[in-house]
């Protein structure tokens, strides 16, 4: 399986500079950082929950493919297995589709 990783230009220079690895990087509703990554190939930001509400960057404008996955296994596994906070969870899930979310807590190795 192809999985995807979309960012805006000032983390593609970071990722360029890292050897076009993927380094987990800290979230507020993980205990440990993570690479996220989709199953989409087309980006859309409110069904990633990329929008920029938040973070004024265009997180969609940069795609990676990551065509060998090492250790990636869905959000929502991830979530129940790390007992996520439901309240946090549910604020981070609403309006978007977690479903295409999956997570890793080993670099990812990408291609443009």
């Amino acid at each position: 399986m192809t999985l995807y990783h979309f960012t805006c230009t000032h983390a593609e220079r970071k990722i360029g500079r890292a050897g076009g690895v993927l380094r987990p990087f800290p979230h507020a509703l993980a205990p440990v950082p993570l690479v996220w990554m989709t199953d989409l190939a087309e980006p859309d930001a409110d069904r990633l929950g990329l929008t920029n509400v938040i973070i004024t960057c265009d997180r969609t404008e940069v795609r990676y493919r990551i065509p060998h996955p090492d250790r990636v296994i869905p959000w929502i596994e991830w979530a129940d297995d790390r007992g996520v906070d439901a309240a946090a969870r549910f604020a981070l899930e609403l309006d978007h589709d977690p479903l295409t979310w999956f997570v890793s807590e080993r670099p990812q190795r990408t291609r443009r």
